[in-house]
This record gives C-alpha cells, sequence and structure tokens, in this order.
C-alpha cells in the first residue's frame, strides 16, 4: 500500500515542538526527535463513511500501536451513499452537510490538543462522479487531508480495529466491519512461512445504503428518489431481498466458510447494534445485563453500540419481527435511521448465510478510527514528523461553545 504522505509540513518549518496543542499551548519544549520511543502520542482519526462521519480521539503509545485513553469517539450519520444511489451524485445539501460535521470535528480536534490526525474516505468517494470534489472542498476550507481508501485497506484497518477492541487473541480474529457502501471480512494468515502475516479479506461493495435501494428499486419495483423509504417491508419481500443480497455476493474463501464465530465491529447505528437493539425488544436474547438495558432506556442518547452475540436463527427472528410496520410505528422504538432497518437486517441474514457463519460477536467500535489510531506502518508513518495541519478560523474562546460536545 506504500506510505500515505498526510502531511506537507516538517516539524523544521513551523516550529512546531512535541505536546504543542493547537491552540499554541505547550505541554513541553522537547523536539519530537529527542522523545523516548514510548512517548504517547494524542491522535485524531476522521472515518468518512458512505453512511457516517466518524472522529476519534485518543492518547496513543506509539512504539505498542495501542490505544491508552480515548478522550473523544462520535460518530453522525450522514447519508452519502443513499443520496448517490438516489441522485447519481452527492448533492450540494449532503455535502453542506458533510462539511458541517466535519468542521464541529475539526474544532473538537483542537480543544482536545491533537498533535497528529490521519482521515480516510471510503466507498462511496470511490464511486460517485464528485466525491473527490468533496473531499477538496475539506482540503480548502479546513486544511484537513483526506485519503480515499482501497476495499482491501478497508479490510486491513476494520482488522486492526477489532485486535484492538477484541478480548480475543490476535491470531484467532476474523473480523467484520460492515457500513453504508460496502463491507470487508478479513484476517490474518500467520502461517510459520511467512515472515510477515498476509492479510486474507472478503470484501463486497453492499452496504446498508446498496441494500436499501436494492429493496426499493429491486424488490419493490419503485423510484428511490419518490420513496423516502421501503417501509412497511413485507415478508415476502424481505426474503426477496436476502435471496438477491446473497447471490450477489462472491464465492466465499475456504478460510471464512463455515467459521463458528465473527468479530463485528460498527457503531451504534451499525446492522449488527440494531440487530441486537431488535433481539432485545423482542426477547430473543435470553440475557440482558444492566448496561444494555440502559442503554435501551434512551437510544437516542447512544453514542456507542452495546455488546451482544448471536446466530443466524436470531437475525431471521429479528427480520421477521419488523417485517409489516411503517416507519411511524419504528420510530417511537429509538431505532436510528428506520428507513434502513431492514434491509441492513436482511444484509445481516443474507452475509451470514452465503458464509455459513455460526455467530457474530459485536464488538462497539467508532467505524475503523481505533484501527486508524494504531497503524503506523501507513497512516501515522510520518505522525512523528509532522504537526495538525488543521486550518480553523476562530477564537480559543470559541471552542467550547461550537465544540461537537456541546452542539
Amino acid at each position: 500500500l506504500g506510505r500515505v504522505p498526510l502531511r506537507s509540513m516538517s516539524v523544521e518549518s513551523v516550529g512546531v515542538r512535541w505536546g504543542q496543542h493547537a491552540n499554541g499551548r505547550e505541554e513541553t519544549d522537547i523536539p519530537m526527535a529527542d522523545l523516548p520511543v514510548a512517548t504517547i502520542q494524542r491522535r485524531a482519526a476522521f472515518d468518512i463513511g458512505s453512511g457516517a462521519t466518524k472522529l476519534q480521539v485518543a492518547d496513543v503509545d506509539v512504539a505498542a500501536g495501542k490505544l491508552v485513553t480515548t478522550l473523544f469517539a462520535r460518530e453522525f450519520p450522514v447519508k452519502f451513499a443513499l443520496v448517490w444511489k438516489e441522485h447519481g451524485q452527492l448533492t450540494e445539501a449532503v455535502m453542506d452537510e458533510g462539511m458541517a460535521v466535519l468542521s464541529n470535528l475539526c474544532r473538537e480536534c483542537t480543544r482536545l490538543g491533537c498533535t497528529a490526525y490521519a482521515a480516510i474516505a471510503t466507498e462511496v468517494f470511490r464511486k460517485a462522479s464528485n466525491g473527490h470534489a468533496f473531499l477538496e472542498r475539506a482540503r480548502a476550507e479546513l486544511g484537513l487531508q483526506i485519503v480515499t481508501i482501497s476495499q482491501d485497506m478497508e479490510a486491513r484497518l476494520g482488522f486492526l480495529t477489532a485486535a484492538a477492541l477484541s478480548q480475543m487473541p490476535r491470531e484467532r480474529i476474523v473480523a467484520w466491519d460492515s457500513g453504508g457502501g460496502s463491507f470487508q471480512i478479513s484476517t490474518e494468515d500467520t502461517l510459520p512461512h511467512r515472515e510477515r502475516p498476509e492479510l486474507l479479506a472478503y470484501v463486497s461493495a453492499m452496504g446498508a445504503s446498496v441494500a436499501t435501494a436494492q429493496m426499493v428499486e429491486d424488490v419493490q419495483h419503485r423510484s428511490l428518489s419518490s420513496v423516502p423509504t421501503p417501509n412497511p417491508v413485507s415478508v415476502e419481500e424481505a426474503e426477496a431481498l436476502v435471496r438477491l443480497l446473497e447471490d450477489s455476493l462472491d464465492v466465499v474463501p475456504d478460510w471464512l466458510a463455515g467459521l463458528k464465530l465473527i468479530t463485528a465491529i460498527g457503531g451504534p447505528n451499525s446492522l449488527f447494534n440494531v440487530a441486537g437493539q431488535v433481539m432485545r425488544d423482542e426477547g430473543i436474547i435470553d440475557h440482558v445485563d444492566d448496561e444494555a438495558r440502559r442503554a435501551d432506556s434512551d437510544r437516542s442518547a447512544q453514542t456507542s453500540g452495546v455488546a451482544v452475540r448471536f446466530g443466524r436463527e436470531a437475525v431471521r427472528k429479528a427480520l421477521m419481527a419488523r417485517c409489516g410496520e411503517s416507519d411511524e410505528v419504528m420510530a417511537p422504538m429509538g431505532y436510528g435511521e428506520v428507513p434502513l432497518l431492514v434491509p441492513k437486517l436482511c444484509l445481516l441474514l443474507a452475509v451470514m448465510q452465503k458464509c455459513a457463519i455460526g455467530e457474530v460477536e459485536y464488538v462497539p467500535a467508532i467505524g475503523s478510527c481505533a484501527g486508524v489510531l494504531v497503524d503506523n506502518d501507513v497512516l501515522f508513518a510520518q505522525s512523528r514528523e509532522s504537526p495538525l495541519p488543521l486550518r480553523q478560523n476562530f477564537e480559543v474562546e470559541n471552542e467550547t461553545k461550537n465544540s461537537v460536545s456541546e452542539k
């Protein structure tokens, strides 16, 4: 994949020292080059996805490549992929919405004193004709350098995220990351004859927004531009979409076929968390702990998902439970992205059936941000050499007022 040059200014050229906050206040006078190898770096990771924009800010042990303390972790729905599927390109409205979210998140980075960042963009920005124009706008207006990554890189970061957050040994992890425009399943081949582990990946340009568009256009035979939601979805329509999705997926590799357990990552609106919410609502999951009860008591306030483990039959029951219900019926239940709910469950079931996956263990994450934060090999390869080049035109005293946390 090579090294990604995220920063254009050297430390020497601007006189920035390690530990200097974006507002100019210094914590230490020790230059970057003189720091011990194990120094903690305050990093920011932006994940601009097809369905949501995410930010995680954390103190990272640079040498160990591990998260020490997370200071901020949020995601905000921005329906880039759904708008692209509806209009054939990103509209001015969705780009303005995306820029407003990024602007607030950049302020959050400044408020928290980040000294390095990496920003990635995924599927929809590879495909939309004006996807690159949006990223250029972010660079021009915010100074935010965003790298459009490949499916294979998405798979790599998904694996790194699962490895950073899961309690399972790294060599046993098979990670599943599913967003608005695509999904990736990945693991490391750690055979003894290999000098370095090789990443194995099963990827598809199939995500929640794409599945929703297929439900409306290919199953219900309506126009996405004139139909804001597929709900209510009949049982027959749900089953038809599951078959359609399953048939569209590539042949499953041997390392994945029949897997007993897979580690899924995602945020509060991920198909994995939504499945868990429905399962708890319907009593499909027998054991519900206090953390899940507290989270379900006010889903609108959720900033992360709730860990859960389930099998294919539980997903099928959850899907059937939400068939036949309108947006008006489901909205008071507190689900996010109600129009996408049934297609998400269809996609989840289709992939599990296609791959013959036994169980999914969902580990809450803010997109692939955790993987980005610990990626010293590529995305943060130059982080010890360059400052955080965010261009912000606002006063320090207004940072708290404008921060995302208080928005």
